[in-house]
Parts: C-alpha cells; sequence; structure tokens
C-alpha cells in the first residue's frame, strides 16, 4: 500500500495511537509498546484515505518548492539533474564539442562557451543520445522479463507525459526519464508495457501494474515531485 521505507514506527509507554505525515512524506506512527505488526497495519489500512490525502498535499508543496529552487539549476545551466542525482556543470572553450562525466561534475567543451542557449541545446543533445541508448536497452530487457512485447519503441519529448503506448504496441518514452533514478523510469516503463495487454486504466491494468512494480502507487507519487524536468 505504501513504501515501507517511508514508514518509521515509535513504540513507547502510550495509551493510544497517533499518525502523522511529515513534510518529506515520511509517515510517522507512535503505538503503544504491546501493538504487534498486523496493529499497525491495521492502523494504515484504517488511515489509507487520509494519509494518501496528506501525501498529494506534501507533493504540490515540493513540486512548487522545486520549481521554484531545482528547477533554477536546471534551468540556469549551472547543475543538471542526471540519473537522479545532481552534476555540476563545469564548462570549457573548445574547438569541438563533447561532454563526458567527471565524479559529480559534467564537463562540457564548447566552441560557444558564452552562449547559454547553445550551451542547452549541446547538452540537451547529448542526454537525448544517451537516453535512446539507455532507455532501449531496459525496456527490451524489462520487456523479455516480463513477457509483454511491443513492436516498435521511439525516444519522445513530450512536455506533458513521461511516455505513451498506442494500439499498435508502439511505445514511446519520454528522453527525459534518464534524469530520473532507475526505479523511477522503469515504472513508466513498466506502466506503458502494461498497456500493451491492457490499454485502458481499468482494475484489470493496475492488477496486472502491481505484479510488475508493487510499488507503482508511490512511484507515480514521486514521478510528480519531478515534473519539472519536463519543462526542460
Amino acid at each position: 500500500m505504501f513504501n515501507k521505507q517511508n514508514i518509521i514506527i515509535t513504540k513507547s509507554k502510550r495509551k493510544t495511537y497517533s499518525i502523522e505525515v511529515s513534510p518529506h512524506s515520511e509517515i510517522k506512527i507512535r503505538v503503544p509498546s504491546n501493538f504487534t505488526t498486523k496493529d499497525t497495519d491495521e492502523i494504515l489500512e484504517k488511515h489509507k484515505k487520509w494519509i494518501e490525502k496528506a501525501l498529494k498535499r506534501n507533493i504540490v508543496n515540493l513540486k512548487n518548492n522545486l520549481k521554484n529552487n531545482e528547477a533554477n539549476k536546471l534551468f540556469g545551466i549551472k547543475k543538471i539533474l542526471i540519473g537522479g542525482k545532481w552534476f555540476k556543470i563545469k564548462t570549457f572553450k573548445s574547438s569541438t564539442n563533447r561532454i563526458h562525466f567527471k565524479g559529480k561534475n559534467l564537463l562540457v567543451f564548447l566552441e560557444k562557451i558564452n552562449d547559454k542557449e547553445y550551451q542547452k541545446a549541446v547538452i540537451t543533445f547529448f542526454l537525448k543520445n544517451m537516453a535512446r541508448e539507455i532507455l532501449e536497452a531496459r525496456i527490451c530487457t524489462l520487456s523479455h522479463e516480463t513477457g509483454l512485447e511491443f513492436n516498435n519503441f521511439k525516444i519522445s519529448s513530450a512536455k506533458k507525459r513521461w511516455g505513451s503506448c498506442s494500439c499498435a504496441t508502439s511505445i514511446n518514452l519520454n528522453w527525459r526519464l534518464i534524469m530520473l533514478d532507475e526505479k523511477l523510469s522503469n515504472s513508466v516503463i513498466y506502466h506503458e508495457l502494461c498497456h500493451t495487454k491492457i490499454m485502458d486504466h481499468s482494475s484489470n491494468f493496475y492488477k496486472l501494474l502491481k505484479q510488475l512494480d508493487s510499488d507503482y502507487k508511490f512511484h507515480k507519487l514521486e514521478l510528480g515531485k519531478y515534473s519539472f524536468v519536463l519543462d526542460y
């Protein structure tokens, strides 16, 4: 139901229990010392709707903060998000354009070092090629593991969605998925692979998705935090 890593249970000499959802989406449950795992699971189930509402509210707040703070780093061409980690961009004047990683830095060699739009275009071209190679390998691997086959794969530059699947089982994946960590990007791939069998978002679709991605609800919430990436 919820990601267990985000649940913090504290036992003490209290008579009643309490639940709190922190601004960082930690679900804090304080219970009497004699409470069992079954008891806490029942508490989570009982307050499921309230917890989900609180988590969604956190996403709205975090999204606004990310847009104001992290997005500025992204669009300011000072840092770039790749694989869920921030890399500091260092630029150098060069006769040819090239990019490579060094530790937590992305070294960018440019012909036009003072042109920020040119710099962004070079980085975008690099990331798109990187995404095409990595995402294609990833979707082929997950397709083989799940037995869910697709007819065609393309890299997308959509501004509103992470991926899509047509009736002809042609899957498009947003190249910006390369900016997210592997678990989040895989959750999108699982979602689109499920559409090769079930095109709608019926209960059967989510039943199949849960078999492949048991934390799909949590991953969906997490994806919301990175919606600003789609604006890059």
